[in-house]
């Protein structure tokens, strides 16, 4: 009875801590080493072969594949998915045997659901490798810093829009030794771009490739200003607060002097 009531109040909740996608029915819940433990299945009776896209139900065998979740209360949790094997009734298509496919959930070879990655990935984003990992095992997400890492390298960065208000500012890689220059959208505060130097050279083509600057906010560094007048003559450059006012203060410190 108690289970039954904890079970309704797990799927009435605004918020779901179950896995909700269309692709996977939820059957049971237990525990074990692993933590919590999700048992999953596909509630449909058969599925499409992804290389001809027939629909069979001819069953070949089962086995249960082992995708981890987001964890409840610093506890891991694991969706045991129980997976059946079809055979191919298409006899023109070179794949005999295929298996239940789970998109929404966890698509192919993936060892994480979606959203843990999602979460992975915010981690990664806001602490980098380390940190990263180290919050993540307090959390109950056991998983390396280079797993992070890895993360943010296979994440599509999205397609750049068109940027009015371009800001232009270096940046060291090393101080005193070497500096590239980051590009920022100054109406959506997002940076766009970084270049491996502070050279004409490479913001010119950068101007040039993405056409349609209007205002470009700039230091008083001379290469930023031939590169913006070479390659964005209509663009109206303007020095930017920080800039101005730092200039404005050491120049009071000199007349004072």
């Amino acid at each position: 009875m108690a289970y039954r009531y904890f079970w309704k109040v797990v799927v009435m909740m605004p918020f779901s801590i179950l896995p909700t996608g269309t692709d996977i029915r939820v059957l049971c819940l237990s525990y074990s080493v692993r933590g919590i433990e999700i048992h999953c299945k596909s509630p449909c009776t058969g599925d499409a072969c992804p290389r001809c896209g027939r629909v069979s139900r001819r069953i070949h065998s089962r086995y249960e594949r082992i995708v981890w979740d987001g964890a409840w209360q610093a506890v891991a949790v694991a969706l045991i998915l129980k997976v059946r094997k079809f055979f191919c009734d298409n006899p023109k298509c070179p794949r005999m045997v295929f298996s239940d496919s789970f998109p929404e959930t966890a698509p192919p070879y993936c060892r994480r659901t979606q959203r843990l990655t999602s979460q992975l990935l915010d981690l990664g984003l806001a602490l980098g490798g380390e940190a990263g990992s180290r919050l993540a095992r307090k959390l109950g997400l056991d998983w390396s810093a280079d797993t992070l890492l890895r993360v943010i390298r296979h994440t599509e960065i999205p397609p750049l829009d068109r940027v009015r208000v371009l800001g232009v500012d270096d940046f060291a890689f090393r101080r005193g030794q070497r500096y590239g220059t980051i590009l920022v959208d100054l109406e959506r505060h997002k940076p766009v771009d970084l270049l491996e130097d502070r050279g004409a050279a490479n913001l010119s083509d950068w101007l040039q490739t993405h056409p349609g600057v209007e205002i470009i906010s700039r230091d008083r560094w001379r290469p930023y200003a031939n590169a913006a007048t070479t390659s964005a003559p209509k663009a109206i450059q303007v020095v930017d607060r920080w800039h101005l006012r730092k200039n404005l203060t050491e120049l009071l410190e000199r007349l004072v002097q």
